[in-house]
């Protein structure tokens, strides 16, 4: 499911990715441009306003030194005085705006013939009115005013909107050249969008066409069981969704058939665990019983001399430990007790384990080795329990030794893995033929023996006593020439 979501995706995100780096330029490039364009048809708008201001007041200038030739009024020149400061004005702004070489200067030469004109207007001023000075006013209009000053502001403003006009015809370029990227925009978004797509619904067919093939395998295999299932192979959604769900209600039909084969399953291997079970309780019994038996008839043959030596009485002693035992491994299988834990002493257990068997041992001739470590610490278990699990321990390793042996009991300190917390160790090992390899992983299993006449619980009971106690039970990897050995991992502490 995810990878077919990233391989959907991919595509989708990558394309949308490309388009928002592409959108994202050509608006920068677009808002740039706007800008500029912006800036220079401002700029040259101020321009021209600028130079038609400095047109206005040279007109201004000339009308009135016009009005003072004709009149002689000393008003019109001082007037014309008092239009000295917004002139100056309207000559820093242009300065201030001007970019080009050619302007600059032409500004200048403006601002010198203006200041000309001012200053030998304010000292025409100062004299008497008379004739000679309203002729001199008369020769600075016709020499200087009118020829030069003006024809130049006019120069100026007409440049400045010839300028305008072009910044106007750029600016509709810009306009142009905006409106076809983003109609190229437009275009090469829904063609990508249009090949995604594509792309896209092509791998879905694709996918649909390869899974109509396992589909067609499940169909094929549901036909022996629940009948023919009718699929068909066009890779249509809707046929795949039709097809699913006969398929649906057709598995229910067989997951019901196998929850009634696997509860038949269970009833059976139940039926044949009980039937072992039986079996082995039958054979466990018999032998004992018939030991009991054989005695009780030899005395029967001779009442007279019925008798029963000290030798028949402990035979008759060891089997019946041995049913009371079978019947409580049996129980204990059944009907696990609860642990009533206490401080115990690993020596002491295994000697009492060591006088209970004694007999049996020296019988068999088996040495029973002690190896318990002096620095042991106690541990918190339930006695008869921990007891419970090392009688079956040396029990196996007596039957896996008839003709004689060793077994060898050994506690030592250690520590849990995970925790690290105290923990001691206990290995019970035999000189037997050891626990064939094809039972090794199931020999803590119930109903596991390598014995005919075992019941294969007590391992199975073992393991559950020593992880009621939060511990661990193994068999060894076997050693050439060695037998089996347990190893128990107990903590100290509960």
């Amino acid at each position: 499911m995810t990878s077919t979501w990233v391989r959907l995706s991919a595509p989708v995100i990558l394309l949308s990715l490309l388009l928002f780096v592409v959108a994202a330029g050509a608006g920068w490039w677009i808002w740039r441009e706007e800008q500029q364009t912006t800036q220079l048809v401002e700029e040259t708008l101020e321009s021209v306003r600028i130079a038609s201001e400095l047109e206005d007041l040279l007109n201004g200038l000339h009308r009135r030194l016009s009005q003072y030739i004709v009149s002689g009024e000393q008003r019109h020149l001082d007037s014309a005085l008092g239009m000295e400061d917004e002139a100056d004005r309207c000559l820093v702004r242009a300065e201030q705006l001007e970019l080009t070489t050619d302007g600059r200067n032409l500004i200048s030469r403006v601002r010198r013939q203006y200041t000309v004109v001012y200053q030998q207007v304010a000292d025409l001023s100062h004299q008497q009115a008379d004739g000679p000075r309203r002729d001199e006013v008369e020769q600075l209009l016709d020499d200087v005013l009118t020829p030069e000053l003006l024809d130049r502001v006019a120069s100026y403003r007409s440049e400045h909107e010839s300028r305008l006009l072009a910044a106007r015809d750029e600016s509709r370029d810009a306009d142009d050249r905006m409106a076809l990227l983003l109609v190229a925009l437009g275009l090469c978004g829904a063609v990508a969008g249009l090949m995604t797509g594509w792309s896209i619904a092509r791998s879905v067919h694709r996918s649909l066409v390869e899974l109509s093939v396992p589909i067609h395998d499940a169909a094929g295999s549901l036909n022996e069981v629940v009948g023919p299932i009718r699929v068909h192979s066009t890779g249509s959604i809707d046929e795949m969704r039709s097809a699913l769900d006969d398929m649906s209600a057709r598995v229910g039909t067989v997951v019901e058939q196998l929850q009634q084969a696997q509860q038949d399953a269970l009833r059976a291997e139940q039926l044949a665990a009980l039937g072992q079970l039986a079996a082995g309780l039958a054979h466990e019994l018999r032998n004992p019983l018939t030991a009991m038996k054989t005695l009780i008839q030899s005395a029967q043959q001779d009442p007279e001399q019925a008798t029963l030596t000290p030798e028949d009485l402990d035979v008759l002693g060891e089997e019946i430990d041995r049913l009371n035992r079978t019947i409580q491994t049996f129980l204990d299988y059944a009907r696990p007790p609860r642990l009533h834990r206490q401080p115990v002493e690993l020596a002491g257990v295994v000697g009492d384990l060591a006088r209970l068997t004694a007999h049996r041992l020296q019988r068999q001739h088996v040495e029973l080795e002690q190896d318990i470590d002096a620095q042991l610490p106690s541990i918190e278990a339930d006695p008869d329990q921990l007891r419970q699990v090392l009688l079956n321990l040396i029990l196996n390793a007596l039957d896996a030794q008839p003709e004689g042996g060793r077994i060898r009991i050994g506690a030592t300190p250690a520590t849990l893995p995970d925790s690290s917390a105290e923990a001691v160790q206990i290995v019970v090992s035999d000189d037997g033929p050891g626990v064939p390899d094809d039972l090794r992983p199931r020999i803590f299993d119930p109903f596991i023996s390598s014995r005919e006449a075992g019941t294969g619980l007590g391992l199975s009971i073992c393991r559950r006593i020593v992880e009621q106690h939060h511990g661990t039970i193994r068999l060894a990897e076997p050693s050439p020439g060695d037998g089996a050995a347990f190893v128990i991992l107990l903590p100290v502490h509960a």
